[in-house]
């Protein structure tokens, strides 16, 4: 879906999701972004809510050497360390703080599939959600 359609309907709240998984093991997911918009017109964010949750089972992993890392650089808020059992209970309540009642979620990411594989993983899902790739949407408006 094209995000100009997204931030037009007020009946559909945007959460952004940032998932970092460790470039040594694609498979051990290392920190949680969630950001998301309320508005009170139609034109102009009224107050952006983040989050940061480093998981507690991979604390100890950096990365750095192939994908730039930058654990403790969350600039929008204090970053929360999380267990994996936790992070699902953790991502709920910051969806059910952001989201009106009754409106529809949409998620936007850069690599949409990749950050619901990975949060999936962690039995996170947004299954009734529309989607925003801003990956695909940069590829399209940098194609020629």
């Amino acid at each position: 879906m094209f995000l100009g359609e997204l931030v037009q309907n007020r009946s559909t709240s945007l959460v952004a999701v940032d998932v970092k998984a460790y470039e040594l093991n694609r498979s051990l997911v290392l920190e949680i972004g969630l950001s998301s918009i309320t508005r009170t017109t139609n034109a102009i964010p009224h107050e952006i809510t983040s989050r940061h949750y480093i998981l507690k089972e991979t604390i100890d992993l950096y990365n750095g050497t192939y994908i730039a890392g930058n654990k403790y650089g969350f600039t929008f808020g204090d970053s929360h360390t999380v267990s994996e059992k936790d992070i699902v209970g953790e991502v709920k309540k910051f969806v059910e703080e952001v989201v009106p009642a009754g409106n529809k979620v949409a998620i936007v990411s850069h690599s949409v599939d990749g950050d619901e594989k990975w949060l999936s993983g962690l039995r996170i899902t947004f299954a009734d959600a529309k989607r925003c790739d801003l990956a695909l949407m940069e590829i399209a408006l940098t194609s020629s």
